[in-house]
């Protein structure tokens, strides 16, 4: 008071704090239900969580916050707080609850050898599902692995069975992954056709279409004249020249068609009767089978075959012009498939003239 000062003076500080800011958040992704881990990071201060964007106590405060158990995906919200200043508003932290992805039924696929697949498609009942698939078979000619549907592909088996793989399938949602689901893609082998005949012939005398067995398939004979039948050894009764040709075979065993096998007809204005002085059984379908012409007109015959020394290999009566060049008589060491030689034979033609004997040579 008066002309009495204080000593000193004291210093007053207007302190100005820097507003501060959210620099980063952190969401999380559950599947289903549960909790969730959120965090965030200021430039400075405390952060304060929110239910909401704007209004509403703090819930919680601090770099993290854990939800309570949800099941649907919830938006929490931050702000920083130094002294009386605070961020101008608030960031959205993500908790993502994403539904565990299932896969549809998928159906096992039967193909063929050489086939081109339609494409393999996946789906469930949750959208952005993402499949993953492996394949333990990489010979039906699809890859190890991939994600999304499967391509079409060009299936493959050389082989003589089923080629089988396992695919399995596995479902995921936003890191949420399903309960995986397989199926089987079956490759069938190409069937094998092989044509033979009794040709040549004579002109009304049958001819004789002969397809290899193949256990459980089916077959289609065909020509160009209009010719077609599916017996596996169809006959035709009586030969015309307009018969000749080049007859094709198909034989399909679990729905894959063999390639064609072809066999060629030749008919001959021939003499009544001639026996061959050989044949050569070799598989290429041309002359392996022994062909007596004009022996279906002596019903009555007996037709007897010998080796070299002396052993009786075939025979048959009445002979119908199936003689392969295999044994019939008894089990051969090696098979019963007869090796390249010289052979005797005995005809009996059954009408009372005398029996014919000669020789025939077998070439392979």
């Amino acid at each position: 008071m008066g002309t009495c000062t204080t000593p000193s003076r004291s210093a007053v500080v207007a302190l100005v704090n820097t507003t501060p800011t959210i620099i980063t958040t952190t969401t999380d992704s559950i599947c289903d239900s549960g909790t969730a881990t959120l965090g965030a990071t200021a430039s400075a201060g405390t952060i304060n969580w929110y239910a909401n964007s704007t209004g509403g106590l703090s819930i919680a405060m601090g770099n993290s916050f854990i939800t309570p158990v949800i099941s649907v995906t919830d938006t929490l919200y931050v702000d920083a707080t130094v002294g009386a200043c605070t961020t101008p508003s608030r960031s959205a932290v993500v908790a993502l609850v994403s539904v565990t992805p299932i896969i549809n039924n998928i159906a096992n696929l039967i193909l063929c050898n050489n086939a081109s697949s339609s494409i393999i498609t996946f789906s469930g009942g949750v959208a952005v599902t993402t499949y993953n698939w492996t394949n333990d078979n990489l010979l039906i000619g699809l890859g190890a692995d991939g994600n999304g549907n499967i391509p079409s592909f060009t299936s493959i088996n050389t082989g003589t069975e089923a080629s089988i793989a396992t695919i399995i399938v596995t479902p995921i949602t936003n890191g949420c992954i399903g309960i995986s689901d397989s199926f089987t893609i079956n490759v069938n082998p190409t069937p094998i056709a092989l044509a033979n005949s009794n040709s040549s012939i004579c002109i009304n005398h049958p001819i004789n279409l002969i397809a290899q067995t193949v256990v459980g398939g089916s077959y289609l004979w065909t020509n160009t004249n209009g010719y077609s039948s599916t017996s596996q050894n169809p006959i035709i009764p009586s030969a015309s020249l307009s018969d000749a040709g080049e007859y094709s075979l198909i034989v399909s065993l679990n729905d894959c068609p063999s390639d064609v096998s072809l066999v060629t007809i030749v008919i001959d204005d021939c003499p009544d009767f001639n026996i061959p002085e050989g044949f050569s059984p070799n598989g290429d379908a041309i002359n392996d089978v022994f062909v007596i012409r004009g022996i279906i007109n002596y019903p009555n015959n007996t037709f007897l075959i010998f080796n070299r020394w002396g052993s009786k290999v075939f025979e048959a009566s009445p002979y119908q012009n199936t003689w392969d060049g295999t044994s019939t008589i008894g089990v051969k060491v090696g098979g019963n498939e007869l090796p390249v030689s010289t052979y005797f034979y005995l005809l009996d033609l059954g009408d009372g003239t005398n029996v014919i004997k000669g020789t025939i040579y077998l070439n392979r």
